[in-house]
């Protein structure tokens, strides 16, 4: 498995978490809105209890996506 591979790996349940991040943060600040367009799946406390559970697993993933993107394009001098 070769390195752009690995990046891969991280960069899609990267930008997957944000996006979840993204709908269940607007979920606990507008509940009215959210909660309908998903069909009653996140309403404000079910928004906020993943919101806080991902922030662990979205700080993993940011760190080693920039940690990856760090190592694999080096600075020119």
């Amino acid at each position: 498995m070769n390195r752009r591979e690995i990046h891969k790996q991280v960069a899609y349940p990267l930008m997957a978490c944000t996006g979840i991040m993204f709908i269940t943060g607007l979920g606990i600040t507008e509940p009215g809105i959210i909660t309908p367009l998903t069909f009653g799946l996140f309403d404000k406390f079910i928004s906020f209890r993943i919101h806080t559970f991902l922030w662990g697993p979205f700080c993993i993933l940011c760190i080693i996506h920039i940690w990856l993107t760090k190592t694999t394009h080096p600075k020119k001098q």
